[in-house]
């Protein structure tokens, strides 16, 4: 915010569209209404012609060592970043002991210092992939599921052993996350302001719309489910494949091969194979023992090997809800003709049923 601006509203002098602008800094923090509070009294109690020079005089300042120092992290608490600052700064504004108007002076001049600094950061160019130690990350262990609501409005329900990583610039002209394992959105919708997952080396685009990503670490693939809406499902540039897009709309589905190509097609049967784990259930559909295992092994915290690698290719169509793992486990092993046993707590062993001793 400008400090022109802001010493003709204080003085009531603003067009109607500078008083708009002047509000609605205000109401964006609460910060902001305190600067504003603070600047007030002592704009009540000091003459204007002597006020706004000061001011005026305080703003370019920043505003030139914000030009000089543009690529430096400044530390308003104790200078870091730059050692001449407190030197300056006592240079240019009286000390403490000389008159009560020079304090206040110098008072409104800070107030200006800060508030010009907030302004002058926000136009500062910043990384187009925010380091890690910028985001704010929410995960899950093993074991555990959690829904989480996004500074957007936005809802996102992470599976087991999965980590959502936002960018810093979340709520500027784009709205990036970064996935680690699977999750379930639902986006608010903003034209201006499209919502960008990236995962292992793909994008999610979307404007708003319910949709699940599985992108976990050790699968070979990485897949978009869209339930309600439209997606752009794509491989990063800066992948060794770019360039492959697809188009997604509800009952859709896409997978990126190990070649970097990518398979859509139309889900003519349930999603719940999909999208059950949001619901606590685990659905599988003719689905290979080698691809249930990784599941089973984030949805109950437990490792699963198998004695004979051949037993993978067997093909299980189940539902589980609230079934404990002991149940689970009886179910596969009568549907699959198979022995299972446990010598530890958290570890599984499946073997074919002719092998038994």
């Amino acid at each position: 915010m400008e400090a022109s601006l802001l010493s003709k509203y204080l003085s009531g002098e603003c067009t109607e569209e500078e008083k708009r602008k002047v509000r609605s800094w205000i109401s964006e923090s609460e910060e902001n209404r305190n600067l504003l509070r603070n600047m007030k009294k002592i704009w009540d109690v000091e003459p204007r012609d002597e006020f706004q020079p000061e001011i005026s005089a305080g703003y370019e300042q920043v505003k030139k060592r914000l030009r000089q120092n543009r690529h430096t992290q400044m530390n308003l608490r104790d200078g870091a970043g730059d050692p001449g600052w407190k030197s300056s700064y006592k240079a240019n504004y009286p000390s403490s002991h000389e008159s009560r108007r020079s304090y206040v002076w110098t008072a409104a001049a800070a107030i200006i210092v800060l508030i010009s600094i907030l302004s002058l950061l926000q136009f500062i160019p910043q990384q187009s992939e925010p380091a890690v130690s910028e985001r704010q990350a929410l995960e899950t262990a093993r074991g555990e599921r959690a829904s989480f609501t996004l500074r957007d409005g936005s809802k996102v329900t992470l599976n087991a052993d999965s980590r959502l990583e936002i960018a810093s610039e979340f709520d500027s002209e784009r709205r990036e996350v970064f996935l680690q394992g699977e999750a379930y959105f639902e986006v608010v919708p903003d034209r201006n302001r499209p919502f960008i997952i990236y995962s292992k080396q793909t994008y999610t685009r979307v404007l708003g719309t319910k949709f699940g990503i599985s992108a976990y670490p050790g699968d070979s693939k990485v897949h978009a489910v869209v339930k309600e809406g439209r997606v752009r499902f794509g491989i990063q540039p800066d992948s060794p494949q770019p360039g492959e897009a697809a188009e997604l709309k509800a009952n859709e589905m896409a997978e990126v091969e190990k070649d970097g190509t990518i398979r859509q097609q139309l889900l003519t049967h349930s999603m719940a194979q999909y999208l059950g784990w949001k619901d606590g259930k685990l659905v599988f559909e003719k689905t290979p023992l080698r691809q249930i295992i990784p599941r089973l092994e984030r949805w109950y915290n437990i490792t699963v090997d198998l004695e004979n690698a051949d037993l993978g290719e067997r093909l299980l169509t189940a539902t589980f809800r609230e079934e404990s793992l002991n149940e689970v486990l009886g179910i596969i092993a009568l549907s699959l003709d198979l022995n299972y046993r446990r010598p530890a707590d958290h570890k599984v062993i499946f073997s074919d049923i002719t092998e038994q001793s």
